[in-house]
């Protein structure tokens, strides 16, 4: 939500200034900071709720996929991005205390679905990629499932449900 409102600000403004110096140039300067400010006001406010109807339609398919598909408890879930070094991807992540889901919905279809057995993890990887945290899960069967969310909030619920033996060092290959 602080992205919201933070790409509403700097989208307001830049619009706001643009307005700005477009009327300067064919009318006076006191009228040009008026149209500047209002259109600053409309195009943030526009924004954000444009902005915050999307993530909440989002949302709304995660949580029906999640009413629908997992039976289990879910200890944790969270957005992720970068499924597998897809750019384009962004998905959520449930945690239940057997398995780690990864989903990703467009439209209304899934587009992937990845369940990780937590007993089958034999190694949890992080490095980061411009700032966010880039999780490595290696299993059992050598299958590796690479994804961006927050490693500290999910490395704590998924502590207790895995032994200390998986945790490597935060030195990725790439």
């Amino acid at each position: 939500m602080k992205i919201i409102i933070v790409l509403s600000v700097i989208i307001g403004f830049v619009m706001g200034l643009a307005a700005f110096i477009i009327i300067a140039i064919i009318d006076s300067v006191t009228i040009a900071l008026q149209m500047g400010l209002l259109a600053a006001v409309l195009v943030g406010v526009g924004m954000g709720i444009v902005m915050t109807i999307d993530i909440s339609a989002k949302n709304i398919k995660y949580l029906k996929y999640r009413d629908e598909n997992i039976s289990e408890n879910i200890i944790y879930e969270a957005a992720l991005f970068k499924l597998n070094g897809n750019k384009k991807d962004t998905g959520y992540l449930f945690l239940t205390d057997k398995t780690i889901i990864v989903v990703m919905i467009k439209g209304k279809t899934v587009l992937s679905e990845i369940k990780i057995p937590l007993v089958s993890i034999t190694g949890i990887s992080h490095k980061l990629d411009r700032h966010l945290p880039n999780i490595l899960i290696i299993q059992s069967d050598g299958t590796e499932t690479r994804f961006i969310s927050d490693y500290d909030k999910l490395m704590n619920n998924l502590h207790p449900l895995v032994g200390d033996n998986v945790w490597q060092d935060n030195n990725l290959e790439e």
